[in-house]
């Protein structure tokens, strides 16, 4: 078809034609519910005139196939309110459903750097009749026919009319008036740019906001509170809530009325969604999980947070009911985190009510009967220390950025009173703690009346306030020393030498410059008169020195240099003086002692080193007193018990070392210790030492059976190990049929024990590796491990592998059970050297796991081969080259795990040559094209497409015909995410800063209101 055969036969056809497109799509709307409505919708062909213009611009006035250069001839114009109305509309996907795209024709026009910022904005299709549609007499004249659909909003419609009637239309000719069109030119711009895009942004917030207004009204309406009271499960229950939450509170004028209304029903719906079974959520695609208390109980204490100001006593007490009940711990830390907020020192409320909040908070908690005091310690200890801080903060958020803030708060006569209320408060509850784990949560309260503020300069005033409230909390320390045990009053010797150092100096303050020196000096007295008192101890003294890393000795009052080394060496020195010092006079005193050390609870590690050097020093020097110790040591005392054998091995008393050992490994009640001492001395007893192995199989010892199992591992080869087989085997036989493979997070020395691995028979390899299968992670350790075995045994560990992933399919479901890393650091360069073999394994794990094969097999591969080494991806190159259809999808899955390496182009490349026909074989190509990784900043993945869209241009030179369409078809794909990208970070931008601009002030002084009532 040429110019004149439009003219005169088929523009009136395509007349026809759009007018058919439109008529469909408004049928479409007017069938399918809640669509946005359109402001109109035009219809028409390119006129003649206008479709000779076009053609001489381009060069093709003499086409004889114009039907083919333009997709224009026919075309509609939908054009909506807002954006939000046409990301509507889009997201209906009736375009699709009622046409056939041509999606090489598919247009996003935004400003991008790559249109040089045209301002002209639309979404266009091209589109023709479906195969069905086009069957029918009525539409079978428009068969193949295409029509451009270009969906606008009302703002960009009246723009690109006004402006293409202006610019395009009638255009001055060459020489005349350039200077002035381009001025034109530039105000349209500016129109666009100043006015008409922020005009378009703020209907769509305008439209935003009054939707989720008439979401409240509903809400308001329906009387959402009766709804929550009576909601039949906790999804229902939960829905309400967030909505509850986020579109009805924030509309109701009297936010005081609107809290006492939901004060109660918000408390009895916690109770009821206790009460109530979860139930599992309907959907097109099956159940899914549904809604639990705890996720009904998080928005709740959401809700109070956000009204938290409103009425403090209620808000607190709510808080308080909801923790009694509450068994979560999660949920439970998130009350606490609210019932911070409400107890700090912010700038927003202070600056409106001072600190009348922390007045009432400090007020309300002395009247709490002791009982509920008591249920309440953790939430209690955290308010009193939100009220013994010394400074004050806030946050200022803006589109771009969140600023804090934090000050001194100002002293007055109020703040004394809640700082005393406060002190006097947590001095009940500590005088009231059952245990020291109690007590030692109350410190870190204790300690905020002691600190002043790190990042804000503080007044003198406030100095002098803290150090009279740290020299009452020393008293009261002193006043209780003699009922606090060893533990704690090593704990408060360590902070008070803190305390000691930094203000010491504030007594030399000649000047007067702090104008504290006498709060200073009684302070000073105070933590000597508490230092000498808890001194004069001197089982104490001694405890100290021997358990714990808080010790404080007495050349840290006068050295502040006095460091680690330093007291390393005072406690060497005191080792060797106290182990003189047991003589038989003494003797039943020191084990009173050594059994209150051994007694001292501990998670760390760093907690008895220096009793163990101990106990050792005296089994080496005194056996014989050891001897009799350890006929009468109580369980605590024989924790230690390696020790005390690692010292008597050393004493030279062969009689009672080898008595000792023997009465042990007969009673088998310590013989977890026993197999240390045999790790940490090595004595030449393997008969013993089968023993011990023998007594823990039969007791069900594991950490014994581990222990013995390193020793065999260590000592492999020597004599003061049993052989393998009677040795090292039935321990990891035995540990393997209990699924327990803790003993490699304990084999630190493994690449220290080189004869193990070459000694490692076939079938020891097989059954170490076996028993690693249920082991949840694998860690460094592990790994290291794998990389040993893997130099012998390199197919025996890809096996492992495939066992790992069977066992994770065979516990779907169990998140904690991960049977690959994300990434090695070992194993795979002995893994990665037999490139063959990898691929067998993958192949074989792919034709037993086709469905999950990518996130199992393939990420194993693609970890063994990271960036895909060039050796790898020839290999998988060459396999889609010579083998068929299911290497190919195999291939495919693999490559999904990388994100567009360059090695991986050539597999890719060959794949898309082979299989240019197969649509779904090229879709995936795609997929492992495009894939990203992290991306970072607003435009992050507009930016990851435009660096996609330069690597897939070097394949438009391929020698491939199937590889340079593909390259041409997906750069087209690119270009509209691009711009879908860029169109889409463009509004999120927009929007942030006008939803910020509107809302902060308003939402800061709607939750700044306080009623004391």
């Amino acid at each position: 078809m040429n110019l004149l055969d439009y003219e005169k036969q088929y523009f009136s056809l395509y007349a026809e034609y759009a007018g058919t497109v439109r008529f469909i799509i408004e049928k479409a709307i007017a069938a399918t519910g809640g669509l946005p409505v359109l402001q109109s919708i035009q219809a028409r062909a390119k006129a003649p005139d206008r479709l000779k213009a076009r053609l001489e611009e381009v060069g093709l006035i003499e086409s004889q196939s114009i039907e083919e250069d333009r997709k224009d001839l026919a075309g509609i114009r939908l054009i909506f309110y807002t954006n939000t109305d046409v990301d509507r509309f889009l997201a209906s996907r009736l375009v699709f459903e009622n046409f056939e795209i041509d999606q090489q024709a598919t247009k996003i026009h935004h400003p991008t750097k790559e249109n040089e910022g045209t301002r002209y904005q639309a979404i266009h299709y091209v589109v023709s009749l479906k195969e069905e549609r086009a069957k029918l007499p009525e539409y079978a004249k428009f068969k193949n026919l295409r029509c451009e659909i270009q969906i606008h909003t009302i703002l960009n419609h009246a723009w690109s009319e006004t402006s293409h009637d202006i610019l395009y239309k009638d255009r001055p000719r060459d020489g005349f008036g350039s200077k002035a069109m381009e001025s034109i030119t530039k105000r349209f711009n500016n129109i666009m740019d100043t006015y008409l895009m922020p005009a378009g942004y703020e209907f769509q917030r305008v439209q935003h906001d009054y939707e989720r207004l008439q979401q409240g009204k509903e809400l308001f309406d329906r009387d959402a509170i009766a709804s929550l009271l009576s909601a039949k499960n906790n999804n229902e229950r939960y829905d309400l809530l967030v909505s509850l939450k986020e579109v009805a509170l924030p509309n109701y004028d009297d936010i005081a009325a609107i809290f006492r209304d939901l004060y109660e029903p918000l408390l009895e719906s916690a109770k009821l969604a206790r009460s109530t079974p979860d139930e599992q959520i309907d959907t097109p695609f099956g159940k899914l999980k549904g809604k639990t208390s705890t996720d009904v109980l998080r928005v709740i204490i959401q809700i109070f947070d956000y009204l938290r100001y409103v009425n403090i006593e209620k808000t607190f007490n709510a808080y308080c009911e909801l923790f009694e009940a509450e068994s979560d711990a999660d949920v439970r830390k998130q009350i606490l985190d609210s019932v911070k907020r409400l107890s700090e020192y912010e700038f927003k409320t202070w600056n409106q009510v001072g600190p009348q909040i922390q007045q009432s908070l400090a007020n309300m908690l002395p009247q709490m009967k002791p009982e509920r005091q008591a249920s309440l310690r953790t939430l209690i200890i955290t308010v009193w220390r939100e009220l013994l801080a010394g400074d004050i903060s806030g946050t200022t958020w803006s589109a771009d950025s969140v600023t804090w803030q934090t000050g001194a708060l100002p002293v007055s006569d109020t703040l004394k009173q809640i700082r005393g209320l406060a002190i006097a408060g947590l001095f009940d509850l500590f005088q009231g703690a059952q245990t020291d784990k109690e007590k030692m949560d109350i410190f870190p309260a204790l300690d905020a009346a002691a600190q002043l503020p790190h990042q804000a300069a503080y007044s003198n005033e406030l100095l002098a306030l803290t150090l009279v409230n740290s020299k009452q909390i020393v008293d009261f320390y002193l006043g209780v020393s003699d009922t606090l045990s060893y533990e704690l009053l090593e704990h408060i010797e360590h902070k008070l030498l803190w305390n000691y150092r930094h203000n010491r100096q504030l007594i030399d303050d000649e000047g007067g410059r702090f104008n504290c020196k006498t709060e200073a000096q009684a302070l000073i007295g105070a933590i000597e008169a508490f230092r000498d008192r808890i001194n004069t101890d001197e089982d104490f003294v001694r405890y100290k020195t021997l358990v714990g890393y808080q010790a404080v000795f007495p050349q840290h009052w006068i050295d502040n240099k006095f460091d680690y080394q330093g007291v390393k060496e005072y406690r060497k020195k005191q080792i060797d003086e106290f182990v003189d010092s047991i003589t038989a006079e003494n003797e039943a005193k020191w084990f009173v002692f050594m059994e209150r050390c051994a007694l001292t609870e501990s998670n760390d590690m760093a907690t008895f080193p220096t009793f163990v050097a101990f106990v050792e020093a005296l089994a080496k020097a005194k056996p014989v007193v050891v001897d009799r110790y350890l006929e009468a040591a109580t369980e605590n005392l024989l924790n230690f018990l390696p020790g005390f054998l690692d010292g008597l091995a050393q004493s030279g008393n062969e009689d009672i070392y080898l008595r000792v050992l023997t009465r042990f490994t007969e009673q088998g009640t310590q013989l977890t210790a026993l197999a240390r001492h045999w790790r940490n001395s090595k004595p030449t007893q393997p008969s013993l030492i089968s023993e011990v192995l023998r007594k823990a199989i039969a007791a069900k010892d594991n950490i014994a059976v581990i222990e013995c199992m390193l020793f065999s591992m260590e000592e492999s080869g020597s004599q003061r190990v049993p052989p393998s087989k009677d040795f090292f085997l039935p321990a990891l036989v035995y540990l393997t049929e209990n699924k327990d493979a803790r003993w490699v997070q304990r084999a630190w020395f493994l690449g220290e024990i080189p004869d193990f691995f070459e000694h490692l028979s076939d079938d020891d390899a097989t059954l170490l590796l076996q028993n690693l299968v249920p082991a949840p992670r694998i860690g460094y350790d592990y790994e290291r491990l794998l990389e040993l075995i893997a130099e012998h045994y390199l197919q025996a560990v890809w096996k492992h592998f495939g066992d790992r992933l069977t066992y994770e399919a065979d516990k779907e479901g169990d998140d904690k059970y991960e049977a690959i890393p994300y990434g090695f650091d070992g194993p795979e360069k002995q893994l990665s050297q037999d490139v063959a073999l990898a691929i067998s394994f993958g192949r074989t794990r792919f034709a037993q796991d086709k469905e999950l094969f990518q996130y199992r097999g393939g990420r194993l591969l693609s970890s063994i081969f990271p960036h895909c080494a060039e050796t790898f991806a020839q290999a998988l190159a060459n396999l889609v080259t010579n083998g068929n259809e299911t290497d190919a999808d195999f291939v495919l899955d693999v490559m999904q795990n990388y994100n567009e390496e360059p090695s991986t182009h050539e597999v890719l490349k060959r794949i898309v040559d082979r299989y240019s026909q197969d649509e779904s074989k090229l879709n995936r190509v795609e997929i492992c094209f495009d894939k990203t990784g992290v991306v970072m900043g607003e435009f992050g993945f507009a930016d990851a497409y435009r660096a996609k869209k330069q690597s897939i241009l070097a394949w438009v030179d391929d020698p491939r015909p199937a590889v340079r369409n593909f390259a041409k078809n997906h750069s087209a794909e690119l270009d509209i995410r691009i711009i879908s990208e860029q169109k889409r970070a463009d509004e999120r931008i927009a929007m942030r800063h006008r939803e910020f601009d509107a809302d902060i002030g308003s939402e800061g002084n709607k939750q700044s209101g306080t009623d004391h009532n």
